[in-house]
C-alpha cells in the first residue's frame, strides 16, 4: 500500500518521535580496493514504542566490476523507516516520490522453522566445502589521533584482520583482508543510559515478532 509520505511523518514524530528518547547518529565509508568506495549516513531515533531511521548512501563505482555493484547491492539513495509497534506497521518512506509503504509486523516463528527444515534438507544433499585456515591476525593500533565528536571525546584507532585459507579438495589459496580506522569513546553513564532506552524498544519488538530473548541468550550461553 501506497501513499504520500508528508502527512504520515508528520504525524508519527507528534505523536511518538517528538518525545524523549535516543537520538544516534553515525557515518561509515568502505573502501573497496578493485571497483570503488562506498559512504554511509545515518540518524536513528529510538522511543519506547517506535524508531524512526533515515539513511542516506553513496557509491562511486570503479570499472565494470564498480558499474554492477552500483547497480544492485551497493546501491546510492536514501532510505527512510519508521517502526510503529502499536500500530504493528512498518513503514517505508520514498523520499523522492513522496510515497511510503505500509508493512505489517508478523511474527516470524513459523517462517523461521519452515526455513530451517529446508536449510537442513538441502545440507544433507549437498557436499561439505572443507576449507581450511591457514593463519589467521587480528591486530588493533593506536593512532595517536583524539577529537572532540558530537562533545564524545574519541579516539581513533586502526583495525587490521588478515586471513589466508586453502580449499582441501581443490588446492585453491586465498587472502582476505579486512582494514578499519574506528573512532571510539570510553563507556559513560550517558551512553549506559541511552543503550537501557534502545533495549526497551527492540526488547519489544523482539515480542512483536515473536522471539524471547532470555530464551535467546540462554541457548548461545
Amino acid at each position: 500500500m501506497k501513499k504520500t509520505a508528508a502527512w504520515l511523518a508528520a504525524m508519527l514524530l507528534t505523536t511518538g518521535l517528538s518525545s524523549a528518547g535516543v537520538v544516534k547518529s553515525s557515518k561509515s565509508e568502505i573502501s573497496f580496493k578493485s571497483f570503488g568506495k562506498f559512504s554511509m549516513v545515518q540518524a536513528e531515533k529510538v522511543v519506547q514504542d517506535r524508531k524512526l531511521s533515515d539513511t542516506t548512501s553513496d557509491f562511486k563505482g570503479k570499472g565494470v566490476l564498480g558499474g554492477l555493484a552500483g547497480k544492485t547491492f551497493l546501491r546510492s539513495g536514501r532510505n527512510i523507516e519508521i517502526i510503529d509497534l502499536p500500530a504493528m506497521t512498518i513503514y517505508q518512506i520514498d523520499q523522492k516520490k513522496k510515497e511510503y509503504t505500509a508493512k505489517p509486523i508478523e511474527k516470524i516463528v513459523d517462517e523461521r522453522a519452515q526455513a530451517a527444515e529446508k536449510e537442513t534438507a538441502a545440507g544433507k544433499q549437498a557436499k561439505e566445502s572443507r576449507v581450511k585456515i591457514i593463519r589467521t591476525e587480528f591486530k588493533v593500533t593506536d593512532t595517536g589521533e583524539s577529537q572532540v565528536i558530537n562533545q564524545f571525546p574519541c579516539k581513533k584507532y586502526e583495525v587490521k584482520w588478515l586471513v589466508e585459507w586453502e580449499d582441501l579438495d581443490t588446492g585453491q589459496k586465498g587472502t582476505e583482508r579486512l582494514d578499519s580506522l574506528v573512532w571510539t569513546t570510553p563507556m559513560s553513564e550517558m551512553l549506559r543510559t541511552a543503550q537501557s532506552e534502545e533495549s526497551v524498544f527492540y526488547n519489544e519488538y523482539m515480542k512483536k515478532i515473536g522471539l524471547d530473548m532470555d530464551k535467546a541468550q540462554k541457548d548461545i550461553l
